[in-house]
C-alpha cells in the first residue's frame, strides 16, 4: 500500500471542507464546536459505509477485475470533481442567515460534504486499497479543514476575492493522480 496514497486519499475528501470554512470565515458565518463534530461525524459515517460497500463487492469479483475498475472509477470520479469545480458555488447551508451554522443546519452540510466521498471511497477500495482507518482521518481532517478555513477566511476577508470553491478541483487532480497511482505495480 503506498503510503502517498494514504496521505493524500483523506485529504482529497476533506480539501472541500477547507473551502466551505475559508467561504464561510470570510462571510463571517460560525460554525460552533458542536456543528463542525455532527459534520465530522457525519463524515466518519459515510466513509466508513462506502468502506463496507467496497468490501461486499471486493469479496464478489476478481481482484484483477475490481483493480481495474477500481482505478477506473477513482480517475473518472477524479474528471467528474474537477468538473464540477468548475461549475460549483460554494454550499450554503445557513439557512435562517443567523450567520451561525446551528445543529439542524450542520446535518444538511455534513451530507452535502459528505456525499461525494462515499463514490470517492467506494472507487479507492474497489481499487485494490483497504483503508479501515481512512473514516477517522476523513473525519478529523474534516473538523481540522473546516476550522483552519474558517480562520484563513476570516483574516482575508477583506483583502481578496478568492473562489474558495475552487479548491474542489484540487481534490479531483488528487482523484487522478491517485489512480494513476494504482497504474504503478
Amino acid at each position: 500500500m503506498n503510503i502517498l496514497s494514504l496521505i493524500l486519499f483523506p485529504i482529497s475528501l476533506s480539501i472541500d471542507s477547507f473551502g466551505i470554512g475559508v467561504s464561510y470565515g470570510m462571510r463571517k458565518i460560525k460554525i460552533h464546536l458542536i456543528p463542525k463534530l455532527i459534520i465530522s461525524i457525519i463524515s466518519f459515517l459515510v466513509t466508513y459505509i462506502s468502506i463496507f460497500f467496497g468490501n461486499i463487492i471486493l469479496n464478489h469479483i476478481d481482484n484483477l477485475l475490481a483493480k481495474i475498475i477500481g482505478t477506473a472509477m477513482l480517475f473518472i470520479y477524479g474528471i467528474i470533481t474537477i468538473y464540477q469545480g468548475k461549475k460549483q458555488q460554494s454550499i450554503d447551508c445557513d439557512f435562517n442567515s443567523s450567520k451561525n451554522i446551528e445543529i439542524k443546519e450542520s446535518l444538511y452540510l455534513g451530507l452535502a460534504l459528505s456525499i461525494d466521498s462515499f463514490g470517492g471511497c467506494l472507487s479507492y477500495v474497489i481499487s485494490g486499497y483497504n483503508p479501515n482507518f481512512i473514516p477517522i482521518l476523513v473525519g478529523s481532517l474534516q473538523f481540522l479543514f473546516l476550522s483552519v478555513g474558517s480562520i484563513i477566511g476570516k483574516k482575508i476577508s477583506d483583502h481578496t476575492k478568492i473562489k474558495p470553491n475552487k479548491l474542489i478541483i484540487i481534490s479531483g487532480i488528487i482523484f487522478i493522480f491517485l489512480a494513476l497511482l494504482r497504474l504503478i505495480p
